[in-house]
């Protein structure tokens, strides 16, 4: 399970006065900020690199075809959970010679 998300709220002065600071935070601790606004015009601001997630998420579950061989493929796993074994990287080089 993934652990829960680092979750900040600033306003916009704060924003404005810290910008580099809480830009570092939200790259260095995966945090998420909220910006509160007037009359509840919030903003969010995440890294680059949870964005790029959340869009290859929404591409890879776009499409019902895409979704249903990913469900497939997690029951496939989860029921076979006894049979599957995390490699070392000394037995995954063994294998890849074996290809």
């Amino acid at each position: 399970m993934e652990e829960p998300k680092n979750i900040k709220a600033v306003t916009v002065r704060d924003l404005r006065s810290n910008f580099k600071s809480i830009a570092d935070e939200i790259n260095d601790y995966d945090t998420t900020v909220i910006v509160a606004r007037p009359k509840n015009k919030n903003v969010v601001i995440i890294s680059q690199k949870e964005y790029d997630s959340w869009q290859e998420t929404s591409y890879l579950l776009g499409t019902e075809a895409n979704r249903n061989a990913l469900m497939k493929a997690k029951k496939s796993f989860e029921s076979n959970t006894s049979k599957n074994k995390l490699l070392t990287p000394e037995e995954f080089e063994e294998l890849s010679k074996n290809d």
